[in-house]
């Protein structure tokens, strides 16, 4: 993600502030070269190779856990912000 600026991924793909790029799971070395002062946050992780639904703003395996998750959202089971 690309906070602030603008970044040249692998020598050859500009991206620009608030654009995300994702990698496929292959290789074994990004390249990223700053165009000007930038800002970029990386993330990596382990695939999780589950399905994944999403709905409004809820990312769950199924279509039952997301209408489950709507449901507790409506019952208040997610607790609130202090004012």
């Amino acid at each position: 993600m690309v906070i602030e600026g603008s970044i040249l991924l692998q020598n050859d793909t500009e991206v620009d502030t608030d654009n995300l790029c994702l990698f496929r799971n292959e290789g074994t070395e990004v390249k990223i070269k700053a165009n000007s002062a930038a800002l970029v946050l990386v993330i990596s992780g382990e695939p999780l190779k589950e399905s994944i639904f999403a709905s409004g703003p809820f990312v769950m395996n199924n279509k039952s856990e997301i209408l489950e998750a709507y449901q507790d959202f409506q019952a208040g089971k997610f607790g609130s912000l202090p004012e």
